[in-house]
């Protein structure tokens, strides 16, 4: 049986957090990523002024209530997740810093075509998340999201504003199906990006929904599950060592391990000239 996933709950409102993890556990998901997302941490003017950025445990729900929810029915995995808008270059420095790194997911919404594939190319992070509200400001490039594919980034597709308003469902579908058609469908997720339970959808609905986006049944049902799954794999590995490097000693060993080898060499140098000798003798015995 499939697990399923939604990674973007939104937190501005901690009252509302039981009711909609209730939900979102009743309609059959397994595992949710309470989303901390901040505009624009960096007030560029004068002077730059980094905003102080809420740590993953405030923003998760506290521990009675998530004790209320694993005691009325099967386990629910919360996860906590950061997104934030990039403008420029110096939004992407502040990214590498402990504070943002140690949130479960770290997610960005780049505004411009460089920032996009500097996101799809460089950047430390799990997920890529486009406003597909209105018209994007830049063409989606086969060769820079191929890049994001092999790096194991995804991209995220919100469905909650689709159902707000007309408008935005027009955008969204038809940036969406232009998502889908230039990953063949790999590496999306959908996910709610809502505070209310009223807007959460199930997820063979949204497997539904998605097959709208250009998707077939089977790559709308992994971009809930599947890719969740993979996409929390992935984030697990950037916390926990970032990349893997292979290397080649610089570090001269010790003087003991020095003096081993070389005792190690004249052992086996006086041997092979004992043998030369013994046979040598062996010779000159015979003739």
């Amino acid at each position: 049986m499939a697990a399923f996933s939604d990674f973007n709950l939104m937190c501005e409102d901690k009252t509302k957090i039981l009711g909609l993890l209730k939900t979102a556990r009743k309609l059959g998901y397994d595992c949710v990523a309470i989303n901390n997302d901040v505009p624009d941490f960096l007030e560029v003017g004068k002077k730059i002024k980094h905003q102080k950025v809420t740590s993953p445990e405030e923003i998760k729900p506290e521990t009675a209530i998530i004790q209320k929810i694993q005691d009325s029915g099967r386990p629910l995995r919360i996860l906590s997740r950061f997104t934030t808008t990039i403008n420029n270059n110096l939004n992407s420095t502040k990214l590498n810093t402990p504070e943002i790194q140690c949130y479960d997911i770290v997610a960005v919404r780049p505004t411009t075509d460089a920032l996009f594939q500097n996101a799809c190319r460089v950047l430390d992070i799990d997920v890529i998340s486009l406003n597909l509200t209105e018209k994007l400001p830049f063409y989606l490039k086969r060769s820079s999201i191929n890049v994001a594919i092999e790096r194991g980034l995804y991209f995220e597709i919100m469905y909650s504003p689709a159902i707000r308003d007309q408008t935005m469902r027009r955008y969204i579908i038809s940036n969406a199906c232009d998502l889908v058609r230039v990953t063949k469908g790999k590496n999306v997720i959908i996910t709610s990006g809502t505070d209310k339970s009223i807007e959460l959808r199930g997820p063979y609905d949204i497997a539904n929904l998605a097959q709208l986006f250009g998707m077939t049944f089977d790559q709308a049902k992994d971009a809930v599950s599947r890719n969740c799954r993979s996409l929390m794999m992935h984030a697990e590995s950037r916390r926990a060592v970032k990349s893997t490097m292979n290397y080649t000693r610089l570090v001269p060993e010790n003087t003991e391990q020095q003096d081993e080898k070389k005792t190690f060499k004249r052992t086996a140098e006086d041997t092979n000239n004992s043998n030369k000798k013994t046979k040598k003798q062996k010779q000159e015995a015979a003739s």
